[in-house]
């Protein structure tokens, strides 16, 4: 139908070696999806999950950067499992994990609000998500915040990796202890958020071995 057509002539914009065809499509993209909900089904038929990734990694300007990312939240907000789905085919996990090198914090929170989600999808996400590098990469990221002293993007990276150490089934215990650094440094950090955060995480993990030992 009509809406088919118009997301294949924006996936064609955003495929284009222009800039500035590619911003105009990322902002045509936003207001589709802001305006009617039953589009982000046909912008992902039409492929734009696939076009949108490669946008979140080259280096173009952050502008762009920044409404790519823009058009991939509203998507997994809107189309759900499908999105996520979407999202996995396409290598989106490692082009989230490469965000979180990215020194813009907005860009980073994205990066960590994509993973969140598509780990809480099911298993297979969340391994996927877990043996991306990106336990590595949200390391890295919380302690260039740390040394930056930027509380939110600390507070973001706090909050992904306790996200990742519950959803959707606890995780092996080697995969908790990747995470223990983050955590105990959350508790350092004089960041009320994150150190309450981390508190909770560790408890909930605490809980979990503890059954997971006495099952056995």
């Amino acid at each position: 139908g009509g809406a088919m057509s118009v997301w294949s002539t924006i996936v064609q914009g955003l495929r284009a070696f222009d800039e500035q065809q590619q911003q105009r499509s990322c902002e045509a993209a936003v207001d589709l999806l802001r305006a009617e909900n039953s589009q982000a089904a046909e912008a992902i038929e039409a492929g734009a999950v696939s076009v949108l990734m490669p946008l979140l990694t080259r280096d173009f300007s952050p502008v762009l950067q920044q409404q790519a990312v823009k058009v991939v939240q509203l998507l997994l907000h809107q189309a759900g499992d499908q999105g996520k789905r979407a999202l996995v085919k396409e290598n989106g996990v490692n082009s989230a994990v490469r965000l979180l090198r990215c020194a813009d914090t907005g860009l980073l929170l994205a990066a960590c609000s994509v993973l969140e989600q598509v780990a809480m999808l099911d298993e297979a996400a969340h391994s996927s998500v877990l043996t991306s590098g990106a336990v590595y990469a949200l390391c890295q990221a919380f302690t260039s915040a740390k040394h930056a002293g930027q509380q939110e993007a600390l507070v973001g990276v706090c909050h992904c990796v306790c996200t990742l150490c519950s959803q959707p089934t606890p995780p092996d215990y080697s995969t908790c202890n990747q995470f223990f650094p983050i955590l105990a440094d959350s508790i350092n950090s004089g960041v009320e958020q994150a150190c309450v955060s981390a508190c909770k995480c560790i408890t909930a993990l605490a809980r979990q071995c503890e059954a997971s030992s006495s099952s056995s």
